[in-house]
């Protein structure tokens, strides 16, 4: 995760928006000394067959998200964000239950604060083995792991 805030950088004039929102992340990852990590605690649960990350996130700052590898659901459970990915921008309002569909990168502006939950099906507890089961470090990554499906699907 990644974040900055929000007033430094206008996701919105981006025309093509996958590229502005990776453009956004380099940004924030070049001023970005790892501090601000601390204003962004995750809380973490565990139940057979998934796991879930809530993220409370304070009112005026920018969160890139990840590629995540499958669908997956999100619950705000209170809150007002602005989330821009390859599709355009919208406004999102807790309280909201949405599915995520694999592939997407955000970029998210938070507008109030919000808690933001999302639930993975994963047989993993430990978090590295987590993240290397739905999440991709990349698009390259993420059609690569597609590829292979397909290509397995077809065995």
């Amino acid at each position: 995760m990644n974040n900055l805030k929000a007033e430094s950088y206008d996701i919105e004039k981006n025309d093509d928006m996958r590229e502005g929102i990776l453009k956004l992340q380099d940004v924030m990852l070049e001023v970005s000394d790892g501090t601000e990590l601390d204003m962004f605690p995750v809380e973490h649960n565990h139940a057979p067959g998934a796991y879930s990350r809530t993220m409370r996130l304070p009112a005026g700052y920018v969160i890139i998200g990840k590629i995540h590898k499958h669908a997956h659901l999100n619950i705000i459970s209170y809150g007002h964000v602005m989330v821009a990915t390859e599709e355009g921008a919208k406004e999102l309002k807790g309280p909201l239950v949405f599915t995520s569909p694999a592939g997407v990168k955000r970029a998210v502006t938070v507008l109030e604060d919000t808690m933001w939950t999302t639930i993975h099906v994963t047989d993993e507890t430990e978090l590295d083995k987590i993240e290397d089961d739905v999440i991709a470090k990349s698009f390259q990554e993420f059609e690569k792991y597609e590829a292979q499906k397909l290509i397995g699907d077809e065995s």
